[in-house]
């Protein structure tokens, strides 16, 4: 074998040019080898230009990757990639494989995710089974999952085998062996491999190179690094470390190319931004091309970018394919960046692709599913009126009507529930318009609206015995293939051309799960959709646009040159970012392998790319580079600049004409007049620079932004809260809230105390219904807990109701325990779908703590000496009725009288006790902490006041002597009622009355200020956003309480 040849220089030598100048002379015999089909493109394209080759010329420039498969393909071995998805089955398969034969952690999406990445890892630096085994049998500190890795790799690779499939780095593996074994022979015009734009090899790719040179004529590779400079060891160390270890294996003849003295700041910053030696100061002489942009937030970052960008197209003449913008986050920030650039009128190419569970298509399945599973009627609401259910003949009102239909029927429960209220709805909806009952509905809600909703509703209620608990893969594959179906969704894809790849996406995924590879085999939904899941979060799809601004992640941005480029997001913790987190083995864990002599990256190596992917962002732009950051994250806490970018400031410091830095401003959101890029930015910053404006249609652009003023003005001006801050004062809305909320409406006991609180969130939440969007975070929300908790505690106490008070006591421990550990399965069991999202290991933890709280509470109540015992468990009345729970809920509500109103109540007690004397204990068990004493006598803790007088009108002959906040979570109990304190207990329920009649009366008279109850701690309420609640703006107006209690305007 010859030796070969390894050409080392930097971005800015001639490296690059010498393997181009030898491609065109060996043009007959050479080939180009690159690391991204990207660059092989581009590089072929320059060589047609330069030497004028036919247009029909044979391609003579690979992808690393895709050259290893076509060697494949010549020597008559068909190649067929794994896709992840059937990596993910194979590797799942395995370990449900072993969970049958001995003890292994739970199978869940995450461990597979985690087990595949390790197996990856291990065969891109050549770790072959056999090696791993040895090293395992070597190795002192052994870990559990040791022994777990090696079966799963070993039936992994099996698999791939067997069904002859391949992942990368087994495609290199498969032609270094077919090449040993003298099946692959390289043709005349490949005899010269040239290789170009590589930072380093993985210990595969290495040994498929050397493979390929022992058959080439020759070969020359040529490497990102400039050997000619010692201060640039960390820099390129990966260089370095890769080239001293080739040459340790092989002949290597190396050939360093200096690197060309520096014209740009850019260029300077790339050779000396992580120089270990002190660099000489920036020459005066240098193009000042580099600019620094710190920014407010993401939004203020991504408009400073498009109206600078706006500024290049119109002013520089730039084309927008010549401008590029990269940041570290750029998945997160794509929908943005394409929305602000989409406003501005800036054509976009979205080069980072984006992972297909944030479509829109697989958005609305993923929710459908979860609606169909917990049959909930306010889960299927938002559902039923999108796009996707509309036929084409659906009248648009009716539609628009759906969720005013679904809130005026007010339902809660499930949809099987649901029929009765349905069908009360529907005979107000079908008598006369002008009969008293019609006047109790909204305008919306016509009989085209109800009969539109039942026609979905029917549409849903078939997709529900399509999703047993059990099934098939095809089963189930089959069934979400039918939710796809659905007219409106599938003619989305008409007008919108990324949903329809991530539609197409979405039924290749189906397709492949129902295929025989996934064999027919038992299956729990909740299996089935952990799969499901992990193969939307992992399969991308295009973002929007063929054509504009190059828009991308740094990692994107690496051999690609532009006239301008744009780095925003430099931020700690984004740039450098964290290594990924594997929950097998940590970086120690790795280190034991590196001892055994195995290839496994770390921590360290991380950093050295993070340091590599910076410098090629900078080597990136040819004429302009502008560097950004961002001084808050979205939660609107201070970050800080990533430490590339403070370096790259500190570079400059001493520079002539220096590299400033203007921070943002207080008014940073509105721009000059010069800089205006929308029609939206033209009215803002007119109106705010108080702008002569003259021209007729400029005038006309100002006049949708008059009204916002004027409502800013009223707020910032008036001595009273306006129409502008919740304060009603329309006839017909005002009627309205009599209608929905007057004589025969049944309050929850948490309204009013909603509205006490802050009367502006009963107003979002109750009257407008606006639910606040949460996203799934992978752990077990407070609710959550809360209602596992709830259900194990009725369902231990079911075995104790009415008995003897001394029973629980006389239970044994062990007998207790596992009662406690029954209700707790049976609890989780009925959550399963809301937990199926969790990772197995987080649900395990949280029942074994809860399993430990429960245990330690219900000893303590078993040592209580105490005549009370369980009598009823969760009694509901009202609307709230729940018969099912206990035979003795009523569906009659509450009824309160406070002075010469009737308010009506619905709730649920948690528990009521009882003793001989037919006197009740009220409880209301807490998984947060117990409303203080000060809040139950002030009447803003209303629960147990209201819930004690409901027990004894529901069961006379009884009294409430006690009303208990029970905390769950080893937080101290609050009694409510004040038991043997008369005097404390009369003022209790004096201001429980008064409290009522304000919130009664402050509902219907439409009175929603933004003002929060002056005991209310705001470190521990969150306020509704829409309130958009400031402190010194409300501490100047008149509180409308103070003037009027019972407040009516």
């Amino acid at each position: 074998m010859k030796a070969i040849t390894v050409i080392c220089g930097s971005v800015f030598s001639g490296r690059s040019k010498q393997i181009q100048a030898l491609w065109a002379e060996k043009k007959e015999q050479a080939l180009l080898i690159t690391p991204t089909r990207r660059l092989a493109q581009l590089r072929e394209e320059q060589l047609i230009r330069e030497t004028n080759l036919p247009g029909l010329w044979n391609r003579r420039s690979r992808e690393l990757s895709e050259y290893a498969a076509l060697l494949l393909e010549r020597s008559g071995c068909p190649v067929r990639m794994a896709t992840r998805l059937e990596r993910n089955r194979i590797v799942w398969l395995a370990l449900k494989t072993l969970a049958d034969q001995e003890e292994i952690p739970e199978v869940s999406a995450g461990f597979v995710r985690h087990l595949l990445q390790v197996i990856t890892s291990m065969k891109q630096n050549a770790v072959e089974v056999a090696d791993l085994d040895r090293a395992i049998d070597n190795i002192r500190e052994k870990h559990p999952f040791d022994r777990l890795v090696s079966k799963i790799y070993k039936a992994y690779q099996h698999e791939l085998l067997q069904r002859e499939l391949y992942d990368v780095p087994g495609l290199f593996w498969a032609v270094e062996q077919r090449c040993k074994e003298g099946l692959i022979a390289l043709p005349e015009e490949e005899q010269w491999l040239l290789l170009d734009g590589f930072d380093d090899f993985t210990a595969s790719q290495q040994r498929l190179l050397l493979a390929l040179a022992s058959l080439a004529s020759g070969m020359v590779i040529g490497l990102n690094y400039d050997a000619e400079a010692p201060d640039l060891e960390e820099l390129y160390a990966l260089q370095r470390r890769w080239l001293e270890k080739f040459q340790q294996i092989t002949d290597v003849q190396i050939v360093r190319c200096p690197t060309a003295p520096e014209k740009s700041r850019s260029a300077y910053a790339s050779r000396y931004l992580f120089s270990q030696h002190t660099p000489p100061p920036p020459a005066e002489t240098l193009s000042a091309n580099v600019t620094l942009m710190p920014a407010a937030d993401a939004c203020h970052e991504i408009e400073s970018i498009g109206r600078t960008i706006k500024s290049l197209l119109l002013n520089d003449a730039l084309r927008p394919a010549e401008i590029a913008v990269a940041f570290p986050d750029m998945e997160q920030q794509a929908p943005l960046v394409e929305e602000i650039f989409t406003r501005f009128s800036i054509p976009v190419m979205m080069r980072t692709r984006l992972p297909l569970s944030r479509s829109r298509p697989a958005i609305f399945l993923l929710r459908l599913v979860k609606a169909v599973q917990e049959q909930s009627l306010q889960e299927f609401a938002p559902l039923l009126a999108s796009p996707a259910f509309d036929r084409q003949d659906d009248s648009p009102q009716a539609v628009q009507s759906l969720v005013l239909l679904i809130r005026e029927s007010n339902i809660t429960g499930r949809l099987d529930e649901s029929a009765r209220a349905l069908n009360y709805l529907q005979r107000l909806i079908e008598q006369k318009r002008d009969g008293n009952e019609r006047s109790r509905l909204s305008q919306g809600c016509t009989p085209e609206a109800m009969q539109l909703l039942l026609e979905r509703l029917d549409q849903i209620r078939e997709f529900t015995p399509r999703l047993p608990a059990e099934g098939t893969f095809r089963l189930y594959s089959e069934s979400l293939s039918t939710f796809l179906d659905l007219p409106g969704l599938n003619r989305d894809t008409e007008t919108e051309p990324g949903n329809q790849e991530a539609i197409a996406a979405l039924r290749r995924i189906l397709a492949e799960m129902a295929s025989p590879f996934y064999e027919n085999q038992p299956v729990t939904f909740s299996d089935y959709f952990a799969l499901f899941r992990m193969a939307l979060s992992e399969e991308s799809v295009c973002g929007r646009g063929r054509s504009g601004v190059f828009c991308c992640s740094l990692t994107d941005l690496r051999l690609n040159a532009f006239p301008v480029v744009f780095l925003g997001g430099l931020n700690e913790g984004a740039l450098p970012g964290a290594a990924a987190i594997n929950a097998l083995y940590s970086d120690r864990d790795l280190a034991r392998f590196r001892k055994e002599g195995l290839s496994m990256p770390g921590s360290s190596e991380h950093l050295q790319k993070q340091r590599l992917l910076f410098h090629h962002a900078l080597c990136a732009a040819e004429k302009s580079l502008f560097v950004g950051w961002r001084n808050q994250d979205q939660e609107d806490r201070e970050i800080l600049p990533s430490p590339f970018a403070v370096e790259l400031r500190e570079l400059f410091q001493k520079a002539v004409p220096p590299l400033t830095v203007d921070e943002p401003a207080p008014d940073c959101f509105i721009a000059d007049l010069h800089q205006v890029a929308s029609p939206e930015d033209f009215r803002l910053s007119a109106r705010y620079h108080q702008a002569t404006i003259k021209s007729p249609s400029l005038c006309a652009l100002l006049e949708p932004a008059q009204a916002m003023i004027e409502m800013e003005q009223t707020r910032a001006t008036s001595k009273n809260f306006s129409v502008y801050d919740g304060m009603i004062e329309s006839p017909e809305l005002k009627a309205d809230l009599l209608r929905r909320f007057g004589e025969k409406h049944q309050f929850s006991v948490s309204q009013l105390e909603e509205y006490l609180k802050f009367p502006f969130s009963f107003f979002t939440k109750y009257v407008l219904k606006i639910k606040e969007t949460r996203y799934a975070d992978g752990e077990i929300t407070p609710l959550l807990r809360g209602v596992i908790l709830h259900y194990a505690l009725k369902l231990f106490y079911e075995v104790y109701r009415q008995k003897p008070a001394n029973t629980l006591k006389n239970t044994s421990p062990e007998e207790r325990s596992l009662l406690i550990q029954n209700s707790l399965d049976r609890a989780f069991e009925e959550q399963r779908f809301a937990l199926s999202n969790i990772a197995p290991v987080v649900v395990a933890l949280e029942k074994a703590r809860l399993n430990l709280l429960l245990d330690q509470f219900i000893q303590e109540e078993a040592a209580t000496e105490d005549s009370f015992v369980p009598w009823v468990l969760e009694y509901s009345f009202g609307t709230s009725s729940r018969p099912e729970q206990d035979p003795l809920s009523t569906a009659l509500p509450f009824t309160y009288e406070v002075g010469e109103m009737q308010i009506m109540f619905a709730g649920i007690i948690d528990r009521i006790d009882k003793d001989n004397l037919n006197r009740l204990r009220i409880i209301d068990y807490k998984s947060s902490s117990a409303p203080t004493k000060k809040e139950i006598k002030e009447g803003l803790s209303l629960q147990l006041s209201i819930y004690a007088a409901a027990a004894e009108a529901s069961f006379p002959g009884c009294s409430s002597v006690e009303g208990w906040y029970i905390p769950l979570l080893k937080k101290k109990p609050q009694e409510a009622l004040f038991a043997g304190k008369e005097s404390e207990s009369l003022e209790r329920n004096a201001n429980a009355v008064a409290m009522i009649s304000k919130a009664i009366c402050g509902i219907r008279a439409g009175c929603f200020p933004p003002l929060p109850h002056q005991s209310l701690n705001l470190d521990y309420f969150t306020l509704p956003q829409a309130a958009r609640y400031e402190a010194w703006r409300v501490a100047e107006k008149t509180d409308p309480f103070k003037e009027n209690p019972t407040p009516v305007h």
